[in-house]
């Protein structure tokens, strides 16, 4: 019964997005079938498709939780993103998703490399706690313009949506998706006034590193930038 409800929940939403891509002039095929797909999408089960003249969106809409479990939703991206004029769009569903964050503006990506030196000196001083803090805010705004230049609204998009909908759209490595889940247990404990039960230098760096070695060069390979 509650894979069913998960399931209704999900097709509402996807006649909903249909609607609003044909209010945009595109042609719609929700939860298209066999023949109605072309043949590289065939092993797959995409919720909807949309067309306009050299523009070809594929749709996936998953609940939270379900999409966790679902690899197929990773190798329908990677075979979109093979095709030249397709693009890929996952709608993640559930609680997660939103955050509160008031008339607050996102850091440009100047901003979190000069931020990375606070990271520096308060680690240098000792200040564990600081330095991940702020180094994991920096690798949430990286994570926010990254799924921004794939055409996805995440100017209030959690932190988990953001790092499931950029690992399912192959923008950043399952690897680096489970690191960065891991230490967000880290980030959840001091922020919400609870010691975490491993906070070492060594742990600070390695989400330095994620952020200098990965997610920055990613965004310089997506905008054409020399990474630095």
């Amino acid at each position: 019964m509650a894979d069913l409800t998960v399931r209704e929940n999900e097709r509402s939403h996807i006649h909903a997005i249909a609607r609003s891509y044909k209010e945009k002039g595109y042609e719609v095929l929700a939860e298209p079938q066999g023949h109605q797909l072309p043949e590289f999408l065939r092993p797959f089960q995409p919720d909807l498709i949309a067309h306009k003249a050299h523009k070809h969106i594929v749709v996936a809409v998953k609940s939270r939780g379900q999409c966790s479990r679902s690899s197929r939703v990773n190798e329908l991206a990677q075979a979109v993103r093979k095709k030249a004029d397709w693009k890929f769009e996952l709608v993640l569903l559930g609680p997660e998703n939103s955050l509160s964050v008031g008339q607050a503006s996102p850091l440009t990506i100047e901003e979190v490399r000069s931020k990375m030196l606070d990271v520096a000196s308060f680690l240098h001083h000792g200040y564990l706690e600081a330095a991940f803090l702020i180094a994991w805010s920096l690798a949430e705004a990286t994570l926010r313009t990254l799924a921004v230049n794939e055409g996805m609204e995440a100017a209030k998009a959690s932190p988990a949506y953001l790092l499931k909908h950029l690992t399912y759209e192959g923008i950043i490595p399952r690897s680096t998706y489970r690191h960065l889940m891991q230490l967000q247990q880290t980030r959840n404990a001091i922020s919400h006034g609870f010691k975490p039960l491993q906070l070492t230098v060594e742990t600070v760096q390695e989400l330095i590193d994620l952020i200098d070695n990965i997610l920055l060069p990613e965004l310089d390979n997506a905008s054409g930038v020399p990474s630095l």
